[in-house]
């Protein structure tokens, strides 16, 4: 960067946190800050007490620890920030930790801080690394207010103040962000080239292969970030893009290959162990398929809200292989370990998690067994919603996103509304709940014939009362598309039952089935009603004979 580190003057002084689990390198570092005339600092020592602080302040500044007290590590606390909005996007972020080993290193550079300082932290250290991350983002911050009106104003703003204050990287790097992220390819390919003439950064050979593979020289940058990770193979980003090029080339194999190098390099990464799962899965590597998700049970952070969303991502996976082999043997090899990965992150999820995990585990048990077992699978989702009936709207994007399919398979229309409900009023949704609920959008035919089921039960049951044979009918007509719909056959006891077509006690029967599996609330009243009808009818004429009988043996 062109400003040198005794060129502090011109940098705003900020507010700076500093998050250590150890309070003395805390103290120490907050002493070399007020050294060098930097006064506005907090500390904290936990993930829940920064979290807390930067909800409440807008920090300039982060000084975060690698290794804070379990269960965050501080890569995982930075990523968490960042997914919730919960520091601005040009507050600076400098790890620090006495940790030298590689994968340290490396998950830390994973979250592209503005610097790395290892302890013991020596005063010049801090006043280079301070004033350059402060000077760069006082630059972007102008950038990034900028963008959030126009984008185009905002790069060529970028483009002056380059002009301006020379090859600043965290500058370059985001105005080729801002290219690339409006598609223009061929700007991002020169400007790339550009910087590079001055500054031979990988990160900027990576934007270049980037520009390069979207105009259709594919195989050009594949080779450019081959070169490049023979001369920077700690440049672990590079391996993200190579893994993804090679794959969308046909090259799954050596895709694996190069996925598996950055996953073993940073395994609390779960994005990168997702690629290797489903790289696994596309060249049928099971047993690789199953480590993984040893390793996302172990090693993903599971206090990030993420980690639920990352979970229903492998099980997807895992799901398109379950139903791509029909061998008993894997099917039962493939449970057991579903039931491993579930064991491992139960171990370490907080109780209050632990009904959501549960939750889930069925919902995927029902997604398993919709085809051969549509009884059975009901039963494991109505059991896995059944944990939120009374809080619908704290239903998980992940649980809904992957219920949703099931209840419009199943007709299970009351359970469709507050699943709509509950995903509307939650932002933001993860990828994959996204992705699955864009793929529910692009089945017309599937939504309209759910919204006709929906209007016939209605009318259904407007009919019930004064006409219960006509609204028999309707709900006869709903379960010969809907067979397990729960509102239909409830529908259809209920007409049974003022028409008094079937024994009392067949229809008992019929409502004894529907306990075999929890409703909705308002649903569940309805069943019990009709049972309670039933029985008292039962036992009035039961009486009623008793009288009878005794008569007759008289005579």
């Amino acid at each position: 960067m062109p400003t040198s580190a005794k060129d502090d003057t011109t940098v705003k002084k900020g507010k700076i946190l500093i998050i250590d689990d150890q309070k003395s390198a805390a103290c120490l570092l907050k002493t070399l800050l007020n050294q060098i005339g930097y006064t506005d600092i907090s500390m904290v020592q936990t993930a829940p007490q920064a979290i807390a602080a930067c909800q409440h302040c807008a920090f300039d500044l982060l000084f975060v620890d690698y290794h804070l007290s379990p269960p965050l590590t501080g890569c995982e606390l930075i990523a968490m920030l960042r997914l919730n909005n919960a520091i601005k996007p040009a507050c600076g972020i400098v790890m620090t930790s006495g940790d030298h080993t590689s994968e340290a290193i490396l998950t830390s550079l994973s979250i592209a801080p503005d610097a790395f300082i290892h302890k013991p932290i020596s005063l010049g250290v801090v006043r280079e690394k301070v004033t350059a991350t402060l000077l760069s983002n006082q630059y972007c911050q102008t950038i990034y207010d900028t963008r959030q009106y126009n984008t185009d104003l905002a790069i060529e703003q970028c483009r002056e103040m380059l002009s301006q204050v020379g090859n600043n990287r965290k500058l370059a790097g985001l105005l080729l962000d801002m290219l690339l992220a409006e598609e223009r390819w061929e700007e991002a390919a020169k400007e790339a080239e550009q910087r590079l003439t001055s500054t031979p950064h990988p990160r900027l050979y990576l934007y270049q292969a980037r520009a390069w593979y979207h105009l259709g020289h594919k195989e050009q940058a594949i080779r450019l970030l081959q070169q490049q990770l023979q001369h920077h193979p700690l440049a672990i980003e590079l391996y993200d893009f190579l893994s993804d090029f090679l794959a969308e080339s046909g090259h799954v194999d050596e895709a694996l290959n190069i996925a598996l190098k950055a996953h073993r390099q940073t395994p609390c990464i779960a994005q990168r162990t997702l690629r290797v799962a489903k790289l696994a899965a596309d060249t049928n590597n099971h047993q690789l398929l199953f480590e993984c998700g040893r390793s996302l049970a172990a090693n993903q952070p599971i206090t990030d809200p993420a980690w639920l969303d990352n979970l229903a991502r492998y099980t997807a996976i895992i799901e398109k292989v379950y139903f791509r082999h029909h061998s008993p043997f894997f099917s039962r090899q493939l449970m057991s370990e579903l039931e491993i990965i579930h064991r491992r992150l139960a171990s370490r999820l907080p109780p209050a998690q632990l009904n959501t995990l549960t939750s889930f585990g069925h919902i995927y048990q029902a997604r398993l067994g919709i085809n051969q077992r549509p009884l059975d699978a009901k039963r494991h989702l109505l059991i896995g919603l059944s944990y939120f009936f009374s809080q619908t709207n704290k239903l998980p994007s992940a649980i809904i996103a992957d219920a949703l399919p099931l209840l419009i398979h199943l007709g299970e229309i009351s359970l469709l509304g507050l699943c709509h409900y509950a995903i509307t009023q939650q932002a933001p949704i993860g990828p994959h709940s996204q992705q699955r609920l864009d793929d529910i959008r692009q089945q017309p035919l599937l939504i309209n014939a759910i919204k006709s089921a929906e209007k016939r039960l209605l009318e259904a049951e407007s009919l019930k009362q004064p006409a219960p044979a006509d609204a028999l009918q309707v709900y006869r007509q709903v379960l010969r598309d809907y067979p397990y719909s729960s509102e239909a056959n409830l529908g259809k006891l209920e007409c049974l039952y003022l028409l008094g077509e079937d024994s009392d006690a067949q229809l008992i029967d019929g409502v004894k089935s529907l306990s075999l599996m929890p409703l909705p609330p308002q649903l569940s009243r309805r069943r019990q009603s009709l049972f309670d009808k039933l029985t008292a009818r039962r036992t009035a004429a039961a009486q009623a004979v008793t009288p009878a009988c005794l008569a007759n043996a008289e005579n």
